[in-house]
């Protein structure tokens, strides 16, 4: 009897083993199975991490220079391209504003076809100088080419959000193209001309014109705004046919 009893012990206590043997796997497969969903959305995190890094290097800017043109710190930087920090669209258009890249070049270069990236002109800590008025031209490097693709765009009557909207760039990269803060390479004028359904004939005309056509408009428009109503009635019938 005793020797059953003890019997039944051991087969107890093999039954409580193995029970708690199958809780320790069941413990282990959970473990993994969020270790693999967590791993997944990391390589998703890391591709456009990963990407960004090596967009950055292919436009031959160090991780300071980067800071200049995001306003973000350099350990922030380093933990987006390493995938640390999760890449939101918003933080996502706020590097491509950056860079002046847009979308669809992004997207290209993901894709791994040939692109050409003009290295975004890092901003400079303004001189101080005592005259005021000089302190703009060190803040500003507004080109020829600037001043017709200005010229272009107001004759369309597009604005500079809706030109920006139409090339697929940040709504506010185009006020900076015109502003002088991002330097106007050949590949930009190409893109914006096919973009606003401009000519490269009515660029060149534009850009190689003696004529300065803004302060002569603004001349008229102050003229017009000080005509009398007879008069300016008469300007606008000449206008019309003219």
């Amino acid at each position: 009897m005793n020797a059953q009893l003890e019997k039944a012990k051991v087969n107890k206590k093999q039954v409580e083993i193995v029970q708690t043997d199958f809780q320790k796997v069941g413990r282990k497969i959970s473990t993994l199975h969020r270790k693999y969903k967590n791993k997944g959305s990391h390589v998703e995190i890391e591709s456009d991490a990963h990407f960004l890094k090596r967009l950055r290097m292919n436009l031959g800017l160090t991780r300071t220079d980067a800071k200049k043109l995001l306003g973000l710190s350099v350990s922030s930087i380093k933990r987006y391209e390493t995938g640390i920090i999760s890449i939101s669209k918003t933080k996502l258009d706020q590097f491509l504003e950056g860079y002046c890249i847009s979308h669809r070049e992004y997207l290209d270069f993901k894709m791994g076809k040939e692109t050409s990236f003009a290295t975004p002109e890092i901003p400079q800590k303004p001189k101080v100088i005592e005259n005021n008025s000089l302190r703009r031209s060190y803040k500003k490097l507004i080109t020829r080419e600037v001043n017709a693709i200005t010229r272009l765009r107001k004759i369309k009557g597009i604005s500079q959000y809706e030109a920006s909207r139409l090339c697929g760039w940040h709504k506010s990269s185009f006020g900076h193209i015109e502003q002088g803060r991002i330097q106007l390479t050949d590949i930009k004028v190409k893109h914006i001309l096919s973009a606003l359904g401009l000519t490269m004939k009515s660029f060149k005309e534009h850009t190689n014109s003696k004529l300065e056509r803004d302060k002569i408009e603004n001349d008229c428009i102050q003229m017009i705004r000080e005509l009398e109503d007879s008069k300016l009635i008469s300007v606008q019938t000449i206008l019309k046919n003219f």
